[in-house]
């Protein structure tokens, strides 16, 4: 029977002899060896399988449920408002203005002149607005919703900047009382929206044969079809009348670009409910000349001792709907 100290030199040697085979290189070269080919071998394997995965897109069997990559992010359906300094509004990605009473209200709907109350949801879509309940507001007092844009009652030109208008040149104004939203258009009166014709632009004061171009272009379109990329132009003339001719022709006493659809070629003032698309042509710059109608879908119409014309920039069954509400709108101011 082996003594304690013989079996204390035993586990000695067996614990010197298994120190000394890994120090001295024996197990350590195996051993590493073996660690390093197979960290080679799962680097080599991983990177093939992504390879593969991003060339042939590898199914994964997922038992029928959707894989969604890290880099994928849960697209955000509604969030909050964000304060401003007369009101709140929503994140240019959330433009649906939606309130706890029921009702969302579009980007594009008019503001008015007060500030916007704090919304309690803020939507991507008026389409996820529907689907949490809500439903679209009604137009304010006096609006008219067309195909998505609103049209309001005018704050400019007012009914009194029209009648300084119509007291400087003389005769009857179209005063556009509907404007796409906001309403602000030019503050007509002596010194604005009257326009002599090219060959007397440095007139002192208005003749008597000066135009009359009342342009809007400032409002919100939708940011959706069909008003997406749509140009923001819409336009009033008057000329006074000067002859008529057969088949709706006119002559006219001032500028004829001003109702002219066509460059250098007849008036004809088929009336309001006649529309028609207006070619290319020297685009309108005040100051300058140039044609009003260049693009636009216009029509043009005598009334009394005046040819009057309206246009919206663009063409399509949403620009005939716009100019009809523009037209429809019209109120006319006489001289006093």
């Amino acid at each position: 029977m082996p003594t304690t100290a013989h079996r204390a030199d035993k586990l000695g040697e067996r614990h010197t002899g298994g120190v000394s085979d890994w120090e001295g290189g024996g197990g350590q070269g195996v051993r590493w060896g073996r660690f390093v080919t197979g960290l080679v071998a799962i680097v080599l394997v991983a990177a093939g399988l992504y390879a593969t995965r991003q060339q042939g897109r590898l199914p994964i069997d997922t038992d029928d449920e959707p894989v969604v990559e890290a880099s994928e992010q849960a697209h955000v359906l509604v969030t909050g408002p964000l304060p401003e300094v007369d009101g709140w509004s929503c994140p240019e990605t959330h433009p649906i203005r939606a309130y706890a009473e029921g009702a969302y209200y579009p980007a594009a709907y008019p503001r008015g002149t007060g500030g916007v109350p704090r919304p309690d949801e803020c939507y991507d879509t008026a389409e996820r607005a529907e689907e949490a309940g809500y439903r679209l507001a009604a137009p304010p007092a006096g609006a008219v919703l067309v195909d998505g844009l609103y049209l309001e009652p005018t704050r400019s030109p007012s009914k009194g900047h029209c009648q300084e208008l119509a007291n400087a040149v003389g005769y009857t104004v179209a005063c556009p009382g509907l404007l796409p939203a906001p309403s602000d258009g030019p503050r007509c009166g002596r010194l604005l929206c009257i326009f002599p014709g090219p060959d007397r632009l440095e007139a002192p004061r208005p003749p008597r044969n000066a135009g009359i171009v009342i342009q809007h272009r400032s409002f919100t379109v939708p940011p959706e079809s069909p008003w997406l990329g749509v140009p923001r132009d819409v336009v009033v003339t008057a000329v006074r009348l000067a002859t008529e001719g057969t088949d709706d022709t006119v002559r006219v006493a001032g500028p004829s670009e001003f109702v002219s659809c066509f460059p250098e070629g007849e008036i004809v003032a088929q009336g309001p409910r006649v529309f028609r698309t207006c070619v290319d042509a020297r685009p309108w710059a005040p100051g300058v000349g140039g044609y009003p109608l260049e693009r636009h879908t216009a029509a043009v119409w005598r009334r009394g001792r005046v040819v009057y014309a309206a246009g919206v920039e663009g063409a399509g069954r949403h620009v005939d709907a716009l100019l009809t509400a523009l037209i429809d709108g019209i109120e006319y101011v006489d001289p006093s």
